[in-house]
Parts: structure tokens; sequence; C-alpha cells
């Protein structure tokens, strides 16, 4: 049993947890959601992203949350398709967590799992013979980890499997651990090379991961003193040998710190030529050193402290250099526990502040050196400042994430809180009515390879009120779907699935006129109010929506969803509405 003072201190976290940030989610929701975040934290996983691996209700298998890992990157529905062509030096974390507000452990939870781990990681299963046993969002899960594994396997990754079982209080019972052992051998045997750990958490080490802070402050060790710095210790130039550099990039578990590498413009390129060269530099020992061959990196920091050889950096971003940091980790990575590498990297260390426009214009003059496409530029685009600061100047203020996780360190809540991605797919579902591109191709938008895509989402001639509309709105939306009065049968997964489409859905209802009359959707969005919009008026057409998707699956040969045909019969049912449709008089899909 856990201590008591152990228990009462971790309810009051959990409390001031739910209070601050998830305040509209029942308390076992909250729960599940606190107890991720906790296991996952050196993952600096966003709000969305742990509400998006949220997964418990009804047909979960014992499942609270799934989150999926590919060198350190969360894994969702519109990224990946992007790793299936990785090749070497890969790594795919697989966690499944159990969270329950009790006071002691059960070994039925284990029993669950180990009956999921029959059905889904039994690679001869198919799927979709399983849509009546597991949630959608359970199986959507596991269909990109068997996805990732078929494509992948022949590259031999490494594969960790983790399960993860919380509570308030207790330990595990001696039969327990066993049984828990005996289905980390079961996980190995269905999934060959892979390795397999089952970890249990009561108050006392939920308390101790909770006390446990995101690192701040990193330390980047030296080969020397610096090579040049000015009067004011503003500046460094220094070598940083090659294993002491990886040390600097990835944490405790040998995972990338992505943290680091926000302020990079420029995403990672995979085996691009540029890329093939840094590694075959790494791979070849000779009289060269790396750094004669390699550009090196830039680091902007909040401040620097130098100590013998070590400088102390505070919030430390690798502003260019990502290519060849990834180069870096790839190469350490295939070593295995051979990590030594006295070979250097050159690395220029810039004290500058947070916001300033000193650090936008070394971002800018760092990148352009070399090709970049103009998408790579857009996160400091002024028009991404000019909605932040419209966004908290409201009655009803909203913080625009344009820095991951920003807000959510100073404590905002996430039910206020909205980042670059779900802000565009919110833009294309409630004003220009692409709720499947919202939901699985944003990036498209994002990183496109002309303006044309991007201006549509983020032009300077729309009115800002668009898109705190469509922010609101999103956000109103989510709440709906957690809603008593949508139908029970419809678990949080496949409400979660269809939130673009409700949004879409809503919208056109409310403005009652078919989308090929509308001459300047995003003109008109901006017209509209969230609160123009009625509690009752918005779960009716989310019911409407996940009942149009019931009947979809329902006439599916495979009972899964086909995202770009629903899309179809949203848009047909909806004109079926209008005056004059052949639904007109009716309340249900037909």
């Amino acid at each position: 049993m856990s201590p008591k003072h152990d228990i009462i201190t971790l309810d009051q976290i959990i409390e001031r947890f739910q209070q601050r940030r998830f305040a509209d989610y029942s308390d076992a929701q909250s729960f599940e959601i606190f107890v991720a975040e906790q296991i996952l934290k050196e993952r600096d996983l966003s709000d969305e992203e742990l509400v998006a691996g949220n997964l418990g209700g009804a047909f979960d298998g014992g499942i609270d949350s799934i989150h999926l890992f590919i060198n350190g990157v969360h894994v969702d529905e519109t990224n990946y398709k992007d790793f299936l062509d990785l090749r070497e030096n890969i790594k795919i974390d697989f966690h499944i967590i159990q969270a329950k507000k009790k006071n002691k452990m059960e070994q039925a939870v284990i029993d669950k799992f180990s009956a999921m781990a029959d059905d889904l990681f039994e690679l001869g299963n198919n799927l979709d013979s399983l849509v009546n046993s597991y949630n959608s969002g359970v199986l959507q899960a596991f269909e990109w980890f068997r996805g990732l594994h078929a494509e992948l396997g022949f590259t031999g990754p490494e594969i960790n499997i983790y399960f993860e079982y919380a509570t308030r209080g207790g330990v595990p019972t001696k039969n327990m651990t066993r049984k828990a052992r005996l289905l980390e051998e079961k996980i190995e045997t269905h999934i060959r090379n892979c390795n397999c750990t089952f970890r249990f958490y009561g108050a006392t080490e939920l308390l101790d991961l909770s006390r446990k802070s995101p690192t701040q402050y990193f330390k980047l060790r030296i080969d020397q003193g610096p090579l040049s710095s000015d009067e004011l210790g503003n500046s460094y130039v220094a070598l940083v040998r090659l294993d002491a550099y990886f040390e600097f990039i990835t944490n405790n578990s040998d995972s990338l710190q992505l943290r680091l590498f926000d302020g990079n413009v420029r995403d990672w390129q995979g085996d691009n030529k540029v890329n093939v060269q840094i590694a075959n530099s790494l791979k070849t020992r000779d009289k060269n050193d790396f750094w004669w061959l390699n550009n090196g990196v830039t680091i902007l920091s909040k401040s620097v402290n130098q100590t013998g050889r070590i400088l102390h950096l505070q919030n430390p971003e690798i502003v260019n250099g990502l290519q060849t940091s990834r180069a870096i980790y790839s190469h350490f990575l295939s070593l295995n526990s051979n990590t030594e590498d006295d070979r250097k990297l050159l690395a220029r260390v810039i004290v500058v502040g947070d916001e300033t426009e000193n650090r936008e214009q070394i971002i800018r003059a760092t990148n352009s050196q070399t090709s970049v496409p103009i998408y790579a530029l857009r996160s400091l685009d002024r028009i991404h400042r000019n909605i932040e600061t419209y966004f908290e100047s409201q009655p009803h203020p909203l913080y625009y994430d344009r820095r991951k996780n920003f807000y959510k360190n100073h404590g905002r809540p996430a039910k206020s809180i909205i980042d670059i991605r779900t802000l565009a797919q919110s833009v294309l579902a409630a004003a220009f009515f692409k709720p499947d591109d919202a939901k699985g191709r944003p990036s498209d938008y994002l990183q496109a390879s002309d303006d044309a895509q991007y201006l549509l989402l983020f032009n300077d001639n729309y009115h800002p009120e668009l898109y705190y509309f469509c922010a609101r709105f999103y956000k109103r939306v989510m709440e709906i779907l957690r809603h008593d009065g949508i139908d029970k049968q419809f678990d949080t997964s496949t409400r979660r699935s269809v939130r673009f489409h409700v949004m879409t859905h809503i919208v056109l209802r409310h403005l009652n006129i078919a989308r090929d009359k509308i001459s300047s959707s995003a003109d008109l969005a901006s017209k509209l109010s969230v609160d123009a919009f009625d509690e009752e008026t918005m779960v009716a057409g989310a019911s409407r929506v996940l009942r149009l998707l019931q009947l979809h699956k329902q006439q599916s040969e495979t009972r899964r969803t086909r995202w770009r045909q629903f899309e179809t019969e949203l848009f047909k049912d909806i004109d079926s509405l209008l005056p004059g449709g052949d639904k007109a008089q009716t309340d249900q899909p037909q």
C-alpha cells in the first residue's frame, strides 16, 4: 500500500491538474490524462496529443491511453505515412496505459491486457474482424503499429512495447507480477525481436514522476575553452566532441530531445543527397575531422553560463543543424554500446531573448544560406504573431501555441490553448468545408511547395475574427462531443474522429445554404459567432453525424471507415436538408 501521505498529496496535485487544465473533463478522464503525461513526461506531449491518445470507454480492451512514437516523434493520423520510407536506425516505442483512480491494484487489469494481446498483437488476426470487439481508436492505433512493423520490419528496428498500469495507491501482488512477466513473454512471442516491459505505478511512483520537471537547463560539454566569445559573454564558438553532442541532444533513454529543435525551420529531410553525405562522413574514420566537412550547428539560448569545459544553456534551441543532428543521432543509435567518438562538431552558441527581432534575424539568416522550401519559414510569419495577440485580447481569451507547449508550461488550461496545426484543421473544416483534409491532410496546407494552399488558410487579407471563430468553434465542438446527450454507444475515440465533420455539418446547416452558393467562405466565417450556436442544435448536429458514420460503417464490407467516401455522404446529407431537399422534413439519416 502506498503511504497515506503520498496518496493525499497526489490527490491534491491531481485536483489542481484538473481544475487548471481539464476542468471540463470527468474525474476519471482527467486522471487518465494526468497519468499519461507523467509516464511520458520526457516526450513533452502537448495537451492535444495527450487527449488524442486517450481512448478509454466502451470496447477499449482495458486500455485508457495509447501513444506510438517513431524515433521520439508522436505518431498520429496526419504524419503516419511520413515514417514509411525510413530505412535504418529506427526506434518504435508503443505505450499502452491503464489508469484507475482506485486505491488498490487489480489482477483483472492484467487479464484484460492479456486477452487484448491475443487479439491485437497476433499479426495473423485481421483487424477488420475485430470491429465489434474494440473501439475505432484502439484499432486505429494498432493499424498504425502493424503497418509500421510490416513496412519497417526488414530494417531491423528497435521495438519497445510498454504496458503501464497506474492507480492512486496499492502495490502489485506476487501473482500480478508473475502474470505481468507472462504477458511480456507472450508479446515477445507475437512480435519477434521486440522488448516488452510491464510497469506498475502507485501513488508514490506517480508522485515522484509529477515532481520531475522536464529539463529546462542543458549541459553542453565542449572540447576546449570556447574558441571565441564576446566581452559580454553573449556568443561562443566551440568544438564539441560528437559523443558529447549526442549526449546533449538526447535524454536518459537515448530519445531525441525534440524540444531542442522547435526553433529549427526545417524538418528532417530524410535520405537526401546532403544527409547521405553526412551519414557517410560519420561512418568513415579517416584523417579528416568531422567539423572540417560539416558546417556545424547554431544554438540560441536565453542565457549561457560557463563552468570549466561545460556550457549551461537555458531553454536552448538548435535553429540550424537539424539534418546534422539527426544524422549524428542515427549514427550513435547504430553503435549500440560503443558511443565514444572524439571527432568534433563546430557549435555556435548565441544568447538571445525568447521573442526578439534579433532571434528571428538569426533564424532566417542561418536557414537561408542553402535551398530551403518556402514553407519552412512559415512559423515566423507575422500573421501568426497577430493571431496570437488577437486571441489573447478577446473577452474569452484563447492562447495560440505558436511554440509548442509555451502556454501549457505557463499554466494555461488546455481548453484555452490551440496550436498551429489544430487551428489550420479548424479553418479547413469550419470555413472551407474540407473535413477530410482537416482530419488527415493538414500538412498539405502547412507545408505546401507554393503559396496557394498555405494562403488559402493563413492570409493577411482575412479578418482575424475568422481564426478566432474557428478556434472557439473547435473547442465548443469538442465539448459537445463529450455531452451526455449523445448516445453512449459512441465511444470517445469515435466521437473525436468526426470532430471536423461535425464542425462542417453544423456550420453549413446554420448557414442553410449549399456550398456551391457560397462566394467567400473566409469572409462568411469571419462574421459568425460561436454564441449563435445553441447547445441543443450542436448536440443534434453531432449526433446526426455520428449516426451517419454508423450507417456508413454498416454499409461497408469491412465495417471500417473510408473517410473520403464518408465526406461525400456527409455533404449529400447536408444538401438533402436544405429547403426542398428530400430529407428536409426528417430528423434522422435514412
